[in-house]
C-alpha cells in the first residue's frame, strides 16, 4: 500500500488530508474553492512543506464519467494528466463527492450518526446516502455478496424533478417555478441556495417581510424561533423526508438511508421532530416497508474523507 492524498471537493471549499496506511488520516488543510484557480494549484497549496505522494484519490462535485469533468457548482474543471504533471503525483484518480460519502457506510462508529425515527432494515439490502449542501448528491451501496464485493452506484439524483405532496407544496412550487424560470430539481430546493430561495418563496406565500439572504442565517434563526425560518426549515425537512422515501424506493435501500451534508447536521431537531419521517414514509402501498428502514443523519464532519480511505487501499 502507498501513501495517499485524499480531497473532498465541493462547491465551495475543498478539505484535503494524507493517509499514511497503518497510521490513519492526516488532516492537511480546508480551502476556498473560489480563492484557486484549479485543483492542482489547491493541491500544491495544501501539500506545502509535505512529500508529494504517489497517489491522489480526488472526489468531486460533479460526474465523473464523461470529459471534461467540471465541478457542477463551480468553476475547477479536472483532467488527471494534467493535475499529476502539475504537481508530481504519480497517480490521480477521479470519483464521484458522493461516491465517497457512500464507500463510508460501514465504516462509521455509533458516535458518527444520529437516528431519524427508527426502523431496523434489511440485512444484506442496499444502503443510500444522500446529502445537501452548496447541491444535493446521492449514491447507494451494495453490500459484498458471495463471492462479489461491495459496490457503490452513483448518478445525479439530485437534478431529478421535486414533486409536491400537498397543496401547500404546489403553491409553493409554483413560485419556486416563477423564481428559477422553470423545472424545479430536487437540488434548487435541496441545497443551500434552495433553502434561501425556500425562504422568499415562504415569505412571499405567507405575507412575511424581507427573508434571510444565506442558509446560515435561515437556520440561525430557525434556532431563536423566528418564525419564518422556523417555517422555511419545517419545510426544507419536510421536503428532503420526500426525496430521502423516493431514493429508497428507487434504489431498494432496505437496509437504511444517511442524511449527510452540510446543511442536515445543523438542523437535527427539526429532522427528528416527526415531519421528516412522516413525509419519507408517506408512499402509499409501500408506507410499511419504508417505516422499516433505519434513516440515520451523519454528524461526521468527514465521511467523504473516511470513505476515501477505503478507496485508496482498494487502488493501492
Amino acid at each position: 500500500m502507498t501513501d495517499a492524498l485524499l480531497a473532498d471537493i465541493g462547491g465551495t471549499n475543498a478539505r484535503f488530508a494524507l493517509y499514511k496506511p497503518g497510521e490513519g488520516v492526516q488532516p492537511l488543510a480546508t480551502l476556498s474553492v473560489g480563492a484557486h484557480d484549479g485543483p492542482a494549484a489547491a493541491i500544491q497549496a495544501a501539500l506545502d512543506g509535505h512529500p508529494v505522494p504517489e497517489l491522489a484519490v480526488l472526489a468531486v462535485a460533479a460526474p465523473v464519467h464523461r470529459a471534461p469533468v467540471r465541478l457542477t457548482n463551480a468553476g475547477w474543471t479536472f483532467d488527471p494528466a494534467a493535475i499529476a504533471a502539475a504537481t508530481g503525483i504519480t497517480r490521480v484518480e477521479l470519483v464521484n463527492d458522493f461516491a465517497a460519502q457512500a464507500w463510508a457506510i460501514g465504516q462509521f462508529a455509533p458516535e458518527d450518526v444520529q437516528p431519524i425515527g427508527h426502523g431496523d432494515g434489511l440485512p444484506g439490502a442496499a444502503r443510500a446516502v444522500l446529502g445537501a449542501g452548496t447541491g444535493l448528491g446521492v449514491a447507494a451501496w451494495l453490500p459484498p455478496q458471495a463471492g462479489t464485493p461491495a459496490q457503490v452506484v452513483t448518478g445525479e439524483g439530485g437534478h431529478a424533478a421535486l414533486a409536491a405532496e400537498d397543496a401547500r407544496d404546489a403553491a409553493l412550487l409554483a413560485r419556486l417555478r416563477h423564481a428559477v424560470g422553470g423545472r424545479v430539481s430536487a437540488e434548487r430546493v435541496l441545497s443551500g441556495n434552495g433553502l434561501v430561495l425556500l425562504a422568499r418563496a415562504i415569505a412571499m406565500e405567507d405575507g412575511f417581510g424581507p427573508s434571510p439572504v444565506s442558509a446560515s442565517a435561515i437556520t440561525a434563526g430557525a434556532d431563536r424561533g423566528d418564525p419564518l425560518c422556523v417555517s422555511a426549515v419545517r419545510q426544507f425537512a419536510a421536503f428532503l423526508g420526500s426525496f430521502a422515501g423516493d431514493l429508497a424506493l428507487i434504489s431498494g435501500a432496505w437496509d437504511g438511508v444517511y442524511v449527510a451534508g452540510g446543511i442536515p447536521p445543523r438542523i437535527p431537531g427539526f429532522l427528528c421532530d416527526g415531519v421528516f419521517r412522516a413525509r419519507f414514509e408517506a408512499k402509499g402501498r409501500f408506507a410499511d416497508d419504508l417505516a422499516r428502514i433505519p434513516v440515520r443523519l451523519v454528524v461526521r464532519d468527514d465521511p467523504a474523507l473516511l470513505g476515501l480511505r477505503v478507496l485508496a487501499d482498494r487502488l493501492s
